[in-house]
């Protein structure tokens, strides 16, 4: 999974996108070798994640129900969500810090970096 001129000693972003695309057990193994990397104590992952209403496509939100159709029409629909990210990270062993909360006019999205 690393390059061979990585060193997990130094600090590094580890920008996971995608989660949504994977399945609960996908998504805890790729984490699971993502940590293994993350050696520096100042590495952080930065990792986007939906919650249910999203996944679902069962928003009132009309440019996110466009954009979820359209993934759809191409054969990428959202398999994995969180209500409770934080939550979730920890349950993976992993201690979190959210950074930023964003905010969309339907529901509140997280964009969660975590600190090993």
């Amino acid at each position: 999974m690393a390059h061979p001129q990585f060193d997990p000693q130094l600090p590094t972003l580890f920008i996971y996108e995608g989660a949504m695309y994977f399945s609960d057990e996908e998504n805890r193994e790729l984490l699971s070798r993502v940590q293994s990397l993350m050696q520096h104590p100042d590495s952080t992952l930065w990792m986007d994640i939906v919650g249910r209403e999203v996944a679902t496509g069962r928003t009132n939100h009309r440019l996110i129900a466009a954009f979820l159709e359209g993934m759809d029409d191409l054969g990428e629909s959202f398999m994995f969500c969180l209500e409770e990210p934080v939550e979730w990270l920890d349950g993976l062993g992993l201690t979190s810090a959210l950074a930023a909360v964003i905010t969309c006019p339907m529901k509140t999205l997280y964009r969660t970096p975590i600190r090993f």
